[in-house]
C-alpha cells in the first residue's frame, strides 16, 4: 500500500535555500529554449527565481515540500512582459514540478494555494499562458480557456483564467 505525501506549501522567500534547487529545476525543464540565450546557463534561472521571490508583492513565489523534506516544485505569480497580454494579470509563472513527482498532488495544492494567496491580495482573474498538454492540469482545476494561438517559439500557447473569487 502506498502512503501519499502530504504537501505543505510555504513562500519561497521563507526558504532561501531552495532557490537555486528551483532555478535549476526550472532550467531543465526549460533551458532547452534558450530565449534569452543566456538562459541555457543554470545560474540564470536562480537568478530569475530569486527576483521572483517576494513576500508580499508581486512576483512571489511558493514552494510545495513534503513532510520528510523533498522539494516538489514551485509556482509563481506576477506579472508578463509581451505587450499584448498586458491588460490581463496577475499570471501564474514559472510553474514547475519535479518529473517524478507529478500526478502526486503536489501541483494542486501549489496552485491551490496560489490561488487563495491571490484571492486574499484581491486579484481576480488570474491567467496563466501554457501549452496544451498543461492545459488539461489547469482545466482540471477549473480553469476556463480563453484563447489559443501560435507563439513564436512554441507551436501553440494557450490563454486560461481562473476565477479567484476574491471580492470586488
Amino acid at each position: 500500500m502506498r502512503s501519499e505525501r502530504v504537501w505543505h506549501v510555504d513562500l519561497l522567500a521563507d526558504h532561501p535555500e531552495l532557490i537555486p534547487a528551483v532555478g535549476e529545476m526550472r532550467q531543465r525543464e526549460w533551458g532547452r529554449w534558450a530565449d534569452p540565450p543566456e538562459s541555457v546557463d543554470p545560474s540564470w534561472w536562480v537568478d530569475v527565481t530569486r527576483r521572483e521571490s517576494g513576500r508580499t508583492a508581486l512576483p512571489v513565489t511558493f514552494v510545495g515540500i513534503s513532510d520528510d523534506g523533498v522539494l516538489a516544485g514551485a509556482i509563481g505569480i506576477g506579472s508578463v512582459d509581451p505587450p499584448d497580454l498586458q491588460d490581463r494579470g496577475p499570471w501564474v509563472i514559472g510553474v514547475i514540478v519535479a518529473p517524478e513527482l507529478r500526478g502526486q498532488g503536489a501541483g494542486r495544492a501549489i496552485l491551490g494555494h496560489t490561488l487563495r494567496w491571490a484571492a486574499d491580495h484581491s486579484y481576480d482573474p488570474v491567467w496563466v499562458a501554457t501549452g496544451p498538454y498543461a492545459a488539461g492540469f489547469y482545466q482540471s482545476c477549473g480553469w476556463e480557456l480563453e484563447r489559443t494561438y501560435r507563439g513564436q517559439r512554441h507551436d501553440e500557447v494557450m490563454i486560461l483564467r481562473c476565477a479567484t473569487g476574491a471580492a470586488s
